[in-house]
Parts: C-alpha cells; structure tokens; sequence
C-alpha cells in the first residue's frame, strides 16, 4: 500500500506511471469452494475466490483502486501459474469493477519497446498451461473447466489435504529437501501420502 502510494503521490503523481503485476498476485489454487477443494475449477468458482480475496484484502484493493484514479497510471496484469483462473472473463470483470477500468490483462506474456515480461511458468513442463486450450469444454460435464498442468492440479486437489497434516509443507524451499528429509524423519507420513497421491491420480 505504501508502494503504490508513493508512486501515485509527490513527484510520480502527473507522471506516466505503469504497474506490472507479473503473476501469482491471486493464489486461485488454494482456496476451498463451499468447503471443497477441487481440480474441476468453473469459472463461477474463480469469481466467488475473486470476491473472498478482495473482502479479505480490501485495503490492498483500495490502494491499487486509487493507483488506477491517477492520472495517467495504469495497471498490466501478467497471468501466472497460480492466478490461472483469471483467464475467465467474470474474475477480470470483478477485479476491473474494483480497481478501475485502466487494469489490462495478458494471458502469456507482455511486450513492449523490445522488453518481454512473462511470469515464468510456461517454461516448466509440469507448470505450463496449453495456449491452445486454456479451457476445457466437456459435454459431460456442466460448465467448462480450467485446463491445469500437472503442478497446478497437485496443488488445488491435494495439497490442501496434506496440510491439514503438515500445514509447513509447501513452505519447505527446496520441496525436493523437504522430501529427502521426510523419507528419512516422518516415514509413515512420507509412505502414506505418496500411496494416497498415486492412487487418486491415477482415479482423475
């Protein structure tokens, strides 16, 4: 809130200033509907996450809101790996009803005066999303669906369960030590969670 407050005020508030949000600004993943969590994210889902993290964050909102009201500041949104979701057209409605009109989206990557910014993800085989089929559409099933890769689908169908467990888990960097130490500390956990994420992947 300070940032976006001195860069609206004082000597940037006539000035041509522009926002980069270079993904993963919303975890969309993460966030239970109606006490479940899923990989068959809808995009009605995406805009009850949208609206809970606004509520929960209104005055971030509020700060990036009065960053747009200033004279020619603006606000290009990067999609990354874990705000996917907003590749729907209803959580970006939310989000422009919010902060303002002047807040654009890309859904891969952003280029301007010989400068690429893209968030990184479509680089990694199990973060990467189909450009080509960013949704999937299904006739059996009711509403269309987010396409997630590998990486994504772990972290909104399993991941939750696990940290009701070992609610650390995901904050553990490099994961691949934690898995190390896991094996040889927490062995029964370890054994158990690898069977249960076998056997459900191999149900989806």
């Amino acid at each position: 809130m300070e940032f976006l407050e001195y860069y609206r005020t004082g000597e940037y508030a006539e000035c041509e200033v522009e926002l980069i949000i270079n993904g993963d600004f919303l975890n969309l993943l993460q966030i239970d509907y109606l006490g479940i969590h899923t990989y068959l994210v809808t995009e009605k889902m995406v805009g009850h996450f949208t609206k809970a993290i606004i509520a929960g964050h209104s005055d971030v909102f509020d700060a990036l809101r009065l960053f747009a009201e200033a004279p020619h500041h603006e606000i290009a949104y990067v999609i990354g790996n874990h705000d996917v979701g907003l590749l729907f057209d209803q959580p970006r409605r939310i989000l422009r009803e919010t902060i303002g009109k002047k807040l654009r989206f890309y859904d891969t990557y952003y280029q301007f005066d010989n400068v690429r910014i893209e968030h990184g993800h479509m680089h990694e085989a199990i973060n990467a999303t189909d450009p080509q089929k960013f949704i999937l559409r299904d006739p059996d099933y009711p509403e269309p669906v987010l396409n997630l890769p590998w990486a994504s689908l772990f972290v909104a169908a399993f991941l939750p369960r696990i940290k009701k467990e070992r609610p650390f888990v995901d904050k553990v960097k490099p994961f691949t030590g934690y898995l190390r130490w896991a094996l040889l500390h927490d062995t029964w956990f370890a054994l158990r969670t690898g069977v249960f994420i076998a056997l459900r992947s191999e149900e989806h």
